[in-house]
């Protein structure tokens, strides 16, 4: 059934419910209060239940209104969903009469049907949980769900897997907020029930049949008990999510780690191949040293520049070449030299500075009443 604002607006003047009760039902957060309405006289008239219990999109709104005096009430419940709003209709043509006696009926109703929905929602959280530990293969055998081909596809690419560990630790969030709220609105309604039984004996009010409370009451304190043994399962699997999480990041890790050893073992075989390069690149520059200055007399002495006769002619030619070999090589190696010292002079020169500046900063960090205590005669 739908209702124009103003209608809702004339209803709820007319059944004298709280002034705030529009605003709780525009939020989108959980709310559970009672308002207490008396005379002029200050004696208790009436007490009125506010409640609101969002489930993503199916929200139950609730407005409950008890008179002390007789123990009527007028009740106002909205469900974001039809079928939300037949579960709680089920429920209320099951009770027996003297159950459905009591104005607390229907707000143990609302609480019961809550319960068993967010109870389904864990169940449905806890075989997902199972499914991660099955597709990691981190759980014993025989405690696992069977997995199908797709989801087996699906769980074989990590990315995949640790975005699904992720939502579900999302959803285990909340849902451990939900049960949280839950524990609170069973607390709610048996202190809504005990404060009705006071206010009548406060009046001089006969109280409610003792079969219509018990049952009231026993069945929120049924649920209440379900509620609190399933906060216990959620803590357990929200640490099995995350050791799941932890675990798989350390797996991941590991794969990335061994990818880096590869990685470095073919750098390392790249070095040994640039070193050997190397060392036949500096073979092949001292072969040339030696072979070019000759190369260079023999030039010289087939264009005739010196003329020299007899057997003189081959001494003083390799004796010019030895000599201008001998010069090429003295000259390589002291240029070796020198560059080897200037860059081990360059080298303690950063040291050095890399530990005057250490020293200077540990120096400015001591306090200056230490230095003082320190120099003290």
């Amino acid at each position: 059934m739908q209702i124009e604002k103003s209608t809702l607006q004339c209803l709820l003047e007319t059944c004298d419910f709280p002034p705030y009760l529009p605003e709780v039902w525009k939020s989108d957060q959980f709310h559970m209060s009672r308002y207490l309405q008396c005379d002029d006289s200050g004696t208790p008239e009436a007490l009125s239940i506010v409640l609101r219990a969002p489930r993503n999109s199916k929200i139950i709104n609730l407005a409950l209104r008890v008179r002390i005096s007789d123990l009527s009430a007028a009740a106002l419940l909205a469900t974001a969903k039809e079928e939300t709003n037949f579960s709680i209709l089920t429920r209320w043509h099951r009770l027996s009469a003297a159950h459905r006696a009591h104005p607390a009926a229907l707000l143990q109703l609302v609480f019961e049907q809550r319960v068993d929905s967010y109870l389904q929602w864990l169940n449905h959280l806890r075989r997902e949980v199972m499914e991660l530990e099955t597709a990691t293969g981190m759980t014993r055998p025989g405690w696992g769900r069977p997995l199908s081909e797709a989801q087996k596809t699906f769980f074989a690419d990590w990315h995949n897997l640790l975005r699904q560990q992720h939502a579900v630790s999302v959803e285990l969030c909340h849902c451990e907020t939900v049960m949280r709220y839950m524990i609170k609105l069973g607390e709610f309604c048996s202190a809504t029930l005990c404060q009705m039984e006071k206010l009548r004996s406060e009046i001089g009010g006969v109280g409610t049949e003792k079969a219509s409370y018990a049952a009231v009451k026993g069945r929120i304190e049924f649920y209440k008990a379900k509620i609190e043994f399933a906060r216990d399962k959620l803590d357990e699997m929200m640490k099995r999510i995350q050791a799941q999480i932890q675990v798989s990041f350390s797996l991941v890790a590991q794969k990335d780690s061994e990818r880096n050893l590869l990685v470095a073992l073919n750098s390392a075989k790249v070095a040994q191949l640039a070193a050997r390069d190397s060392e036949t690149m500096k073979s092949i520059t001292v072969i040339t040293l030696i072979f070019l200055p000759a190369s260079l007399v023999t030039s010289i002495w087939q264009a005739n520049v010196f003329n020299i006769q007899g057997d003189a002619n081959w001494r003083v030619y390799t004796g010019t070449c030895v000599g201008i070999t001998g010069i090429v090589l003295f000259i390589w190696n002291a240029y070796r030299y020198m560059r080897a010292k200037v860059r081990a002079r360059s080298e303690a020169f950063d040291d050095s500075d890399i530990f005057s500046k250490g020293m200077n900063k540990d120096r400015n960090s001591i306090p200056t009443r230490d230095l003082e205590h320190l120099f003290k005669p």
